[in-house]
């Protein structure tokens, strides 16, 4: 019997492929689940019976209100109110509404009676998930690094299922039968068995971060940064380009990250997380990890833009009146609340085709709409196009919140090939009472416009005329953009307003520079008069009546003034080539001319194109420096030190999303002062930082800031 006693033994020590763990959970030690172990909790995942939830809206109060009212949709008909205060933001699961009051955590029927209480342990709630009469609860909130929390199961009164309370961070879980997904201090996905109290299989990330699980159709999804779905594939725990959703897309508005940081709760009443963030779905039809409809939903306050994931296309811009609290994509488009919480459907073309009030406002709300979920009616949206909605975004009144929202729908109608496109950042560009933000903006992008000419052409003819109160267009602006396009027939109206006395000084080179890329002869005649007219106009001269001498250029008119004169002088090189030698000779013999014009007069004309042209000009020198540099700019002097900084981020025990880096600089470009957010990084960036030269400038002292994008 003695061998038959040690094999049992034997056996008993190493296990078998029945037999029950009893290790204790969240053990850094357990290993990871194989891939056939993922396989079949994934296919008891995808042969169970999504439940069937009411659609509705929770909204809640707006201080001093206490409290929260339930809306069913899509009739807009109050279900109930709650008059108790909040301590932190409402949850919906299944049929109840969940948050922490002074009492613990409490659920209450969508009619608004309560339905169980339970303690909270001094923790927020910081996600909760449901699957029939079941909850699931992870308390904590605190943050990732807040390594205290507990992971409860209710039952239909409140009865605990399981309960473990753990030195970890919990993030927002996800509940399928039998099966709990409880994401933890930012690694770890594992799965518990809720009927014997024990973890089954964990997943842990080796390159990314897990704050959430989600429950999409007959599917789980999780993720932080990316999107996996549970399935064979993820138990490697490394992101793979066939089973992982990752999106790329930078410079949004507000810079919102993929998801909301599962483990942090949010706050009662207004949490500033919720009004700038990316809305989405997990596609569950998709063979495919993706969202729905291919798109990510940036919302920003009372926008939204809908974006492809690379962030390369924005397919359409969507204004509303107020602020927008809360928001759910489907597969007919995206349900918005408003704060006076009416609400209001988009097509996937983003139109509206429904709108309904609901009477109750708020600052705060909470949206669950089924996928198939599709409303009409209350709202005409009308036929509108791609440009339309963009241009909409960035004239959406004088809410100077928007500025990050307009300038992105700038960058994307510059991207645009429509000529409409064109057409829309002139009229841009000559709307009054524009923020210089997004002014800035929409010149840059109508001065890398090749098509609209006709647009252009009709701007330029417009004249300054006291008597009839036309203002002056922007001319130096249009200028610009007309050296883009190179159509000859702005020529005619470009010299015109060159010789206008209401052209401002700083007009004049952008013009003769357009003049010169445009290359027609037909500019040769007004090019050499206007330098023989102005050439020696510098110096001291006695006024008309009498007086001692003056100069009647200011230092600001001086420099872009000579500008002009010094692309005059290179433009007429280039197109009279050598029928212009005696022409510019005689020009700089003057012994006043400016040293500039004569330096220009002694280059060479460009080579001639194919076509009899000249080629493109010289890099252009008459733009004066910035007073300040942009962020695209900060962002292109930080591009090639962008490993180095990701580098101070290696064995770091939680990596942020992105690294705000804030620092002074000056007009040599000298970094100083740099400052950095997480601030446990700011010893390791600090002499990467002051070493980056940034381009010259005019500023004095100016302060800038560089998000560094953490993959």
């Amino acid at each position: 019997m003695r061998p038959v006693v040690v094999l049992c033994c034997l056996v008993a020590a190493l296990g078998c492929s029945n037999a029950i763990d009893r290790s204790p959970a969240f053990t850094i030690s357990r290993a990871s689940a194989t891939s056939g172990e993922v396989d079949a909790i994934a296919a008891r995942v995808a042969a169970s019976t999504e439940p069937s939830y009411r659609d509705v809206f929770v909204q809640v109060a707006a201080a001093p209100e206490v409290g929260f009212s339930v809306v069913g949709l899509p009739g807009a008909e109050v279900l109930g109110h709650v008059g108790t205060a909040l301590r932190g933001r409402p949850h919906l699961a299944g049929e109840l509404v969940v948050a922490r009051t002074a009492d613990g955590i409490t659920a209450w029927h969508l009619d608004g009676t309560t339905a169980w209480n339970v303690a909270d342990d001094g923790f927020d709630l910081a996600g909760v998930a449901a699957d029939g009469p079941n909850v699931a609860l992870s308390l904590g909130g605190g943050g990732v690094t807040r390594r205290r929390g507990v992971l409860v199961v209710l039952g239909a009164h409140g009865e605990v299922r399981m309960r473990r309370a753990a030195d970890h961070a919990f993030g927002a879980p996800a509940l399928v039968g039998d099966d709990l997904f409880v994401p933890w201090d930012g690694q770890n996905l594992s799965v518990f068995s809720v009927s014997e109290d024990r973890e089954i299989a964990r997943l842990r990330s080796r390159d990314d971060v897990i704050n959430f699980a989600r429950r999409e159709g007959t599917a789980v999804y999780f993720g932080g940064r990316a999107l996996y779905r549970f399935e064979a594939a993820s138990a490697g725990g490394r992101r793979d380009p066939a089973h992982t959703f990752v999106p790329t897309a930078e410079g949004l508005p507000g810079d919102p990250s993929f998801t909301l940081d599962g483990y942090t709760a949010l706050r009662a009443g207004l949490d500033a997380r919720e009004r700038v963030r990316l809305v989405w779905r997990p596609d569950a039809a998709a063979a495919s990890v993706t969202v729905t409809a291919g798109k990510l939903i940036a919302l920003f306050h009372r926008e939204l833009l809908a974006v492809s994931p690379d962030g390369q296309t924005l397919h359409w811009a969507y204004v509303h009146d107020r602020d927008l609290v809360a928001a759910e994509v489907t597969d007919q488009g995206v349900v918005v609340a408003d704060e006076n919480g009416q609400l209001t459907m988009l097509d996937p073309d983003g139109r509206p085709v429904w709108r309904v009030a609901s009477n109750v406002a708020g600052t705060q709300g909470l949206l669950r709409v089924s996928r198939g979920f599709q409303a009409r009616g209350g709202v005409d949206g009308g036929a509108h196009s791609r440009v339309a909605s963009l241009t909409a975004a960035v004239t959406a009144g004088n809410d100077t919140r928007m500025v990050p929202a307009a300038r992105y729908a700038i960058a994307a109608l510059g991207r645009l090939e429509d000529p409409a496109a064109t057409q829309a950042l002139v009229n841009i560009v000559g709307a009054p009472n524009v923020a210089p933000e997004v002014m800035s903006a929409a010149a840059e992008a109508l001065s890398r416009r090749t098509n609209g000419a006709d647009a252009v052409l009709a701007a330029l003819e417009a004249r300054y005329d006291f008597v009839r109160g036309t203002a002056a267009p922007p001319v130096g602006v249009l200028a610009r953009a007309a050296a883009s396009i190179r159509d000859p027939r702005a020529v005619e109206p470009l010299l015109r307003h060159l010789y206008d006395p209401a052209t401002a000084a700083r007009d004049l080179a952008p013009i003769v520079s357009a003049l010169r890329s445009i290359a027609s002869p037909t500019a040769l005649r007004g090019l050499v008069d206007f330098l023989r007219r102005y050439h020696v106009d510098e110096g001291t001269v006695p006024p008309v009546g009498g007086g001692d001498a003056v100069d009647d250029y200011d230092v600001s008119d001086r420099t872009p003034f000579e500008a002009a004169l010094e692309q005059a002088t290179l433009a007429i090189g280039e197109l009279g080539r050598d029928a212009a030698r005696p022409i510019l000779d005689e020009i700089t013999a003057h012994p006043s001319v400016p040293p500039v014009v004569r330096t220009a007069a002694m280059q060479r004309p460009a080579a001639q194109g194919p076509n009899g042209g000249t080629e493109a000009p010289a890099e252009m020198t008459f733009q004066a420096p910035p007073t300040r540099l942009s962020m695209e700019t900060l962002a292109e002097a930080f591009a090639p030190h962008r490993e180095a900084l990701l580098g101070c981020l290696a064995n770091a025990p939680s990596r942020p999303s992105q690294v705000r880096i804030q620092f002074r600089y000056n007009a040599e470009g000298e970094i100083t002062q740099p400052l950095v957010l997480p601030a446990s990084f700011l010893g390791c960036m600090r002499p990467l930082v002051e070493a980056i030269r940034l381009p010259t400038s005019a500023a004095g002292r100016e302060l800038g800031t560089y998000y560094l994008q953490v993959p």
